[in-house]
């Protein structure tokens, strides 16, 4: 008979610590279990066992549902630190590292394709009687060897009982097992000298972390390749974190092609079923390399030898509300933990990142040139003050675009503001189309008609006259988007195969594939889009790069607002000439913004000097920041709950070394019909802050509690909110 334990289990709601339960069956720490919690019932995971002492008051486990741990001692030492780190409740800690299927409850089956093949029952009766349908089948097997059941099924016009008879006759064996990301095998091209010493220099055991700095186009992907191969080759795993969707099958595919088929995926827009399956895959030691987008860092490996972070810089690997930690610095501490190298590339490495390698903390390894015998491209800073422009660009744009178009290459137009145009104003009156529920305007989209709220998403139709005056022609579209840019295009290049590409044409991460797919075919002439543009992708073809507006990133209220739009235009310029001469086109009111210098000289030149004023002024990465956030429809109880936080946590002796910002508005006060504000408090280092933290998160949540306000707590910060 077992013996009564008392378990604590991470329950999925926003609450700190965990809660205690009777179990009467063998459990084990890292299982789900189904326990009573309050009204509901919740699956959540067991985090630790004990034997009884009080037992006074306990619920009793209602049902346990793993035989076995499903998150080892690895996966929970990663999932407390990170929940210690940024102090968010563990049970929802523990959810981002589950698949939906495992969340709710559901048992760990795999449903793994099934291969057939034929046995030599079935080459011999090819030579007997059989029925057309059963003719073709066999033949369709004797062709082509092993065949998944979905195509040999789509070929034969078969059910999965009909070749279950097949089976019984002795003509047919199949098997089942998990297949990763199908591709035709290529050949790995020849690494030049500074690829070949990169690789070189790469550690192959032991934990340690390495900047793989590199212009774009200088070949840090093929060096990410080779690194996987020599790590993977006897059955190890390798981790490589991608900062968008849209990237992750494009590098699955290329390593999939060099490591025939052991290669998964994870990301968002993945089924849940093909999710779980992956993860599973990798649980089990059968995926060689997970490639994946944030939440791949908490995925669980049976034989973890290495993880890469691409384009380490990225913002996108930092959750924005809920459990907000940035993959980044959870794969550093994972790699530590796991005692593996980790490699971070970039060709515009974080300052955070430099930091440590310019200290000598990280190895610090360069690819100063691109990867083919090409140079950089040539940079045009045009004067948008006094250049003539037609629908925003410029007529000089315009020609060197038509040349580019009449050499056979492919123009690409980058501008960050999606829709038709940010603002409609009334000439007449004033009025300008705000949103009801953000201190925002509505930007106006043509194609559906409407003005959209990209904050709240709250849309309407777009009026035919003033609301505020009744006006009929003093409605005017303020401003240039997406759509706009679009329409210029087309009546200025009507020959052109142009393609848009932005979250407003695209929705889903196939529909953008295609898209990528129609680019590489030679497809489309002139490509215009958002910042999905920017991302790693390789276009042979594309001779001009053209940044539209590169001014609206230079007004930002944000200290780190520099740094972004250095990065935001050596990423998006490293798009042009990968494969021949090509050229970046920047227009601009601030020619003599020193920012532009990004575009003719080294970045680290430009990250030297924004980390000096970044020094001088005492921000990060010289010292440490957390934010502290509240929402409310009120303002002023918002305001309260925050100023109660820092005047009682000061009183209590917290963060006396510390500096206090605030409160105060948030950038965007009202959103989604909320008041928004934030204390923002500095420290001259992590550990610091980290100490004293959790008293100061304590009493944000008493006074949320007081003054009956949401509140959140942003720890390394990215952006104000």
């Amino acid at each position: 008979m077992t013996a009564m334990r008392k378990v604590s289990v991470a329950v999925p709601r926003p609450l700190a610590g965990c809660f205690d339960y009777l179990c009467d069956s063998p459990v084990t720490v890292g299982a789900r279990v189904r326990v009573p919690f309050g009204r509901d019932r919740v699956i959540g995971v067991v985090l630790a066992v004990a034997a009884m002492d009080d037992t006074d008051g306990l619920k009793a486990v209602e049902a346990v549902l793993d035989s076995a741990p499903l998150l080892d001692a690895a996966q929970l030492a990663l999932l407390r630190f990170a929940a210690r780190y940024y102090q968010h409740p563990i049970g929802e800690v523990v959810q981002a590292a589950l698949p939906v299927p495992l969340r709710e409850g559901r048992p760990v089956l795999r449903q793994l394709p099934r291969r057939w093949r034929l046995t030599e029952a079935g080459v011999a009766a090819q030579a007997g009687r059989l029925g057309a349908k059963q003719a073709a089948a066999l033949a369709f097997l004797a062709e082509h060897g092993e065949v998944d059941e979905a195509a040999l099924r789509e070929a034969c016009a078969a059910s999965p009982a009909w070749l279950m008879d097949l089976q019984r006759r002795g003509w047919l064996t199949c098997h089942a097992s998990w297949r990763g990301v199908a591709a035709e095998a290529v050949a790995a091209p020849t690494l030049n000298e500074a690829q070949a010493a990169a690789l070189a220099a790469l550690p192959q055991a032991g934990h340690s972390v390495t900047l793989l700095d590199g212009v774009t186009g200088s070949g840090k992907t093929e060096v990410y390749l080779r690194w996987i191969e020599r790590l993977s080759t006897d059955g190890g795993q390798v981790l490589l974190l991608v900062p968008e969707i849209g990237l992750v099958q494009a590098l699955a595919a290329r390593l999939a092609a060099r490591l025939a088929g052991q290669v998964a995926v994870s990301h968002s827009a993945l089924a849940d079923g093909a999710r779980l399956d992956n993860w599973l895959a990798v649980r089990a030691g059968e995926a060689q390399v997970l490639v994946g987008t944030r939440s791949a860092v908490f995925a669980p490996f049976a034989d973890l030898r290495g993880i890469i972070v691409d384009e380490e810089h990225d913002g996108a690997y930092k959750q924005q509300d809920g459990f907000r930690y940035h993959a980044r610095d959870l794969a550093v501490v994972r790699a530590r933990q796991a005692g593996v190298p980790l490699l971070l590339g970039s060709a515009t490495p974080s300052l955070e990142t430099l930091q440590h390698a310019w200290a000598g903390a990280w190895q610090h390894l360069r690819l100063p040139a691109r990867a083919a015998t090409v140079a950089l491209p040539a940079v045009r800073i045009l004067d948008m003050r006094s250049a003539e422009a037609s629908g925003g660009l410029a007529h000089e744009l315009m020609r060197a675009m038509r040349q580019a178009l009449a050499a056979g290459g492919q123009v690409m137009l980058f501008l960050n503001r999606r829709g038709y145009a940010p603002l409609l104003r009334c000439d007449a009156c004033g009025w300008c189309s705000e949103c009801p529920a953000c201190d925002a305007m509505m930007t106006v989209h043509t194609a559906s008609r409407q003005l959209q709220c990209h904050h709240c998403g709250r849309a309407q139709p777009v009026p035919l006259r003033c609301p505020a005056c009744d006006s009929s022609d003093g409605l005017q579209m303020i401003g240039l988007g997406t759509q706009r840019l679009e329409q210029t295009v087309a009546r200025q290049f009507p020959q052109a195969r142009v393609l848009r590409i932005d979250s407003d044409a695209f929705t889903t991460s196939r529909q953008f594939e295609a898209a990528v797919a129609q680019v590489h075919a030679g497809a489309v002439d002139i490509i215009l889009g958002t910042q999905w543009l920017s991302k790693g992708h390789h276009f042979p073809n594309l001779h001009l790069v053209a940044i539209v507006d590169a001014d609206q990133a230079l007004f930002s209220v944000d200290y780190r607002g520099e740094e972004r739009l250095a990065q935001l235009l050596v990423q998006v310029g490293g798009r042009a000439g990968r494969e021949t001469a090509g050229q970046v086109w920047v227009q601009t009111r601030q020619p003599q913004h020193p920012v532009f210098g990004v575009l003719t000289a080294l970045y680290e030149t430009t990250a030297r000097r924004l980390d000096s004023e970044r020094h001088t002024a005492g921000l990060p990465p010289h010292s440490a920041q957390v934010s502290l956030l509240a929402r409310h429809r009120d303002a002023a109880r918002v305001m309260q709950a925050l100023a109660f936080t820092r005047d009682g946590a000061q009183a209590a002796g917290i963060g006396r070394d510390w500096q206090w910002f605030g409160p105060a508005p948030a950038v965007m006060p009202r959103k989604d019909g909320q008041q928004r504000a934030q204390l923002l408090v500095q420290a001259a280092d992590k550990s610091s802050l980290q100490r004293e933290l959790p008293q100061l998160v304590a009493w944000l949540q008493a006074q949320a509690k007081a003054f009956r306000v949401r509140c959140a707590v942003d720890v390394d910060p990215l952006w104000l909110e």
